[in-house]
């Protein structure tokens, strides 16, 4: 009991970068959910504040003495966590009001609470403005987000028209939709009414979570692009359709959506059919922009730069590189997060430290949700970031007990075995949030992964040589992308006949809300038991 609880307090003592992550959300989800000026507010979040540094106090106080002096004392490993903590929760608080204060002073807003009383709507509003999303159709509407530029409102008889600057996102619903269709980055001119959004009928959860502008094809009308900046959007259009063109065109009718999610990130073109065959395979996530996908693109940077022998050109033309594809792509939070913490690496190379992909982990998280707090209510950051935890703590536990295990007898066994590890970590990390947003959890999935991601590894590769190709020579671009037919076409097929079959589903009726709270203090509580075990059976085999 006593190792035990020696490993757990020196764990949890040298995890002080978790209590930096949870002071900045701490912050921001107090600074989104209620003003600091509030009495009650404030007690609430002093009562919080206080009981993570009671937490933190007892934590550390519990560590061995040998790790104290070797940070120079207990009272400096309190200082070292406290102080960033309180910094992070302060600075948490201050970006989320400051974002919370934009939408309450949000124009369109403004517009409709001047409008006719108890309403709700306002008509005949003009806004000019970007398309600033892959629009959704659904149920007979089209929706999008929509940067809008100028507002116009048009009052009846001789009272003439109000213009005002917008500079605001707005959800758009958009009917009647015929003939040539509305893209990404497209800059239009439409007609039609604000509106307050029904409760739990929020599309995309846009920064005007509570308005949307309903219209429709026959008051939409597409506008030049005005100024440099939608320059830059016009390019990226051309660019992406560009890409999209060359895989509708020399891939397979079933295959072209797949290869546009994976090296585009747009997932709206993929068939339902596909979708849930993967989602019924636990295999959603091969979807999502990773850090497989950056690691091939960086690896090519370094194959073409490293005869420089000059890092920093390197790490420079990296940062420009993930800037622009990450502009490309949109704002995805897998993205932001691979490549976050793809510069964090480089910055360390750069400094010649050895690169911790635990606190790399931490400080990327930081990073992204402080350039955008509303990130923590996104389910999809919560999966990247969690899956990506798992590969670094559990993931290893699992890895060295299969090594003491005597499993990894060959190569081939090795790398099939690898695979498996990885997705039970993933899915034993992602449990309760498969449970509870989407209802049910996959059992074959470490079955799934085995017979795919062979696959999808060569898929990749040849996606993403053959897109930057065909930016550059398309010809050879569209030769190189001809083969990717045959191992995307193998993926479907293989997660189509595993839809077939009847297996057992975890569905959310077995996992309660509240579960999570219990379930990752018991998820961690294995993982240190497992970890000490293993450190206990490696020592005794030293022992003489």
């Amino acid at each position: 009991m006593n190792c035990l609880k020696r490993n757990l307090s020196l764990i949890l003592s040298s995890e002080y970068l978790f209590f930096w992550a949870l002071g900045i959300t701490a912050g921001i989800y107090a600074g989104s959910s209620g003003h600091l000026s509030g009495v009650l507010p404030l007690f609430l979040q002093a009562i919080t504040i206080l009981l993570l540094l009671i937490a933190e106090i007892l934590i550390v106080a519990a560590a061995p003495l040998s790790y104290a002096d070797s940070c120079h004392g207990r009272h400096k490993v309190l200082v070292f966590i406290i102080i960033p903590f309180l910094m992070l929760f302060l600075t948490g608080n201050f970006v989320a009001e400051i974002y919370k204060s934009r939408e309450e002073n949000s124009i369109f807003l403004k517009i409709l609470e001047n409008g006719k009383e108890g309403s709700g709507v306002v008509n005949d509003v003009v806004i000019e403005g970007r398309v600033s999303n892959h629009p959704v159709m659904s149920y007979g509407k089209l929706y999008f987000l929509f940067a809008a530029d100028r507002i116009r409102i048009e009052y009846p008889g001789d009272a003439g028209e109000l213009a005002l600057k917008a500079g605001e996102i707005i959800d758009v619903k958009l009917a009647g939709m015929e003939g040539e269709s509305i893209r990404r980055d497209d800059y239009l001119a439409m007609g039609g009414s604000l509106e307050k959004n029904q409760p739990g009928k929020k599309v995309y959860g846009s920064k005007n979570r509570d308005i949307a502008f309903e219209t429709d094809y026959e008051n939409t009308q597409k506008i030049g692009y005005p100024g440099l900046s939608y320059k830059l959007f016009a390019l990226r259009s051309r660019m992406y359709g560009c890409l999209k063109e060359a895989f509708y065109r020399y891939l397979e009718s079933e295959n072209a959506p797949i290869a546009e999610a994976l090296i585009l990130g747009n997932r709206n073109n993929v068939p339902d059919y596909i979708s849930d065959s993967f989602r019924k395979c636990g295999l959603t996530h091969l979807f999502a922009i990773s850090g497989l996908h950056l690691s091939f693109f960086v690896s090519l940077i370094y194959l073409f730069l490293k005869r420089t022998g000059r890092p920093i050109v390197i790490f420079w033309a990296v940062v420009i590189f993930l800037f622009a594809y990450n502009f490309l792509i949109g704002e995805k939070a897998s993205a932001l997060r691979a490549s976050t913490m793809a510069v964090f690496v480089l910055m360390a190379r750069g400094v010649e430290r050895e690169s911790s992909y635990r606190i790399i982990l931490y400080m990327s998280y930081i990073a992204v949700v402080a350039c955008d707090p509303f990130y923590i209510y996104d389910i999809g950051f919560w999966m990247t970031f969690i899956s990506v935890a798992a590969l670094v703590y559990a993931y290893p536990v699992f890895h060295r007990l299969a090594g003491m295990l005597n499993l990894f007898r060959s190569r081939i066994a090795g790398f099939f075995l690898k695979i498996i590890l990885a997705t039970v970590s993933i899915q034993a990390a992602l449990f309760p949030l498969l449970t509870y947003f989407f209802g049910e959890v996959s059992l074959i999935s470490v079955i799934a992964s085995a017979i795919v991601i062979p696959a999808f590894y060569p898929l990749l590769f040849i996606l993403i040589i053959s897109s930057l190709a065909i930016l550059i020579w398309p010809p050879l671009g569209c030769f190189i992308l001809k083969p990717g037919n045959i191992f995307t076409g193998y993926i479907v097929k293989i997660v189509r006949i595993l839809a077939r079959f009847d297996y057992p589903i975890i569905g959310s009726g077995n996992f309660p809300e509240y579960g999570a709270l219990v379930y990752y203090p018991v998820f961690i509580f294995v993982l240190v038991l497992l970890r000490a075990a293993i450190k206990r059976t490696h020592d005794r085999k030293w022992e003489f």
